[in-house]
């Protein structure tokens, strides 16, 4: 079961990523979700393992920190014989598929059928580790290939780029996915992901290769968090998705209780509940609160992304989720991120508001509505002058 350490690789069951805390995880569910049966397997055997901490990712998975070697073989054991997970390496790092919450019976089936295709096709293997698919019914989850709408009628590539999708949208996924394989080493510096493909090439030469035709991008406003009563359940909120383990039996104790028992981690770092009517709605809310869970999907603190800060990584250089909960009542509707260096692992993506530390004592940069990689709005500021800025009235 112990694989060597891949450094550099997306964490994975098998294959840990090392941090300054320890060694890192990620436990990815299945497209039929989590059991409140599952959740408390999870918990049992992180504590076994040693775990450090829990967090959810924005890629709907769980990732178990601090553990050590001996700590990884246990807990990859308990999850393989929990069916949580598979026991072949490769297959687990291709498995990179999110299924978002409110998907009908069609996409379920459309993520089925690609779940089962990234197990059985050996050559996808050559795909990056961080290459990724999603299914949404309404947008708002950050993938290189996207399956969108009820009736799947949009593939969204590298996070932009419209494509219909023929009569079998998995056909158009694996169009696509052959094209950037074909391509994607042809280039001088082999782009990992399929937007750096498309910036490298234009999305006309991946579309041409895939033998599909672009289609007006649908028109997506700003995804609500999945907090709260939603799509027939109810989501937990989670504070920069980190858990205890007491939460997360908390969890199951939650689903049980009040729901069917099923559950799926979110994009947005909740835990979702499955089959909660309406009727549990008050008293669920009130239960969830005193668990440490946020149940208003208004809650400022749902707008926050951070790392793990200078505690778990070396890279950062502060202790980037305190400043950001000092930053909470300013946080834009577009969101807030705070990163400790300037790679943004926490949302690579652009948020309303960036800071980015440089080392120099609790000081940022400020970058509006861009990622952290964008040039910065202000440098060399202090949280009480970024909070300031933030609450000025827009010009």
């Amino acid at each position: 079961m112990s694989e060597p350490i891949v450094r550099g690789w997306c964490p994975s069951l098998h294959e840990p990523m090392v941090a300054q805390d320890g060694l890192i995880v990620r436990v990815k569910p299945f497209v039929w979700g989590l059991s409140a049966v599952d959740l408390k397997s999870i918990a049992t055997a992180a504590k076994a393992a040693g775990a450090g901490g829990l967090e959810l990712t924005g890629r709907g998975a769980l990732q178990v920190r601090g553990l050590g070697d001996a700590g990884v073989a246990s807990f990859a054991r308990a999850m393989v014989k929990a069916e949580l997970a598979g026991p072949d390496a490769a297959v687990e790092r291709r498995r990179n598929l999110q299924l978002d919450v409110g998907c009908g019976r069609n996409l379920i089936n459309i993520a089925d059928a690609l779940e089962t295709w990234l197990e059985h096709n050996a050559s996808l293997s050559a795909l990056p580790a961080k290459f990724g698919f999603a299914v949404s019914p309404s947008g708002g989850v950050s993938a290189d290939i996207v399956v969108l709408g009820e009736d799947a009628g949009c593939i969204l590539i590298g996070g932009e780029t419209a494509v219909g999708p023929g009569p079998h949208p998995l056909d158009a996924v694996q169009r696509l996915t052959d094209a950037f394989l074909s391509l994607a080493p042809r280039q001088p510096t082999p782009p990992r992901r399929m937007k750096g493909l498309i910036q490298a090439i234009g999305a006309a030469a991946v579309l041409q290769e895939a033998g599909l035709k672009p289609i007006d991008p649908p028109s997506l406003g700003r995804r609500p968090p999945a907090v709260g009563p939603v799509h027939s359940g109810y989501g937990l909120g989670v504070v920069f998705g980190v858990l205890t383990l007491a939460a997360l039996r908390s969890a199951a104790r939650l689903a049980t209780r009040y729901g069917d028992g099923g559950v799926r981690l979110t994009v947005d770092r909740a835990i979702w509940l499955s089959g909660v009517p309406s009727s549990a709605h008050v008293e669920l809310a009130a239960d969830a609160s005193a668990a440490g869970f946020i149940v208003d999907p208004d809650d400022r603190r749902l707008r926050l992304n951070a790392c793990v800060g200078r505690a778990g990584c070396a890279r950062a250089h502060e202790d980037v989720r305190a400043a950001a909960l000092r930053l909470a009542a300013a946080a834009p509707p577009t969101g807030l991120h705070v990163s400790g260096c300037a790679k943004g692992c926490a949302h690579p993506r652009a948020a309303g508001a960036t800071l980015v530390s440089r080392g120099r004592g609790g000081r940022y940069d400020l970058i509006l509505d861009g990622p952290p990689s964008a040039p910065p709005t202000q440098t060399d500021l202090s949280l009480d002058e970024i909070a300031a800025h933030l609450s000025e009235p827009a010009r």
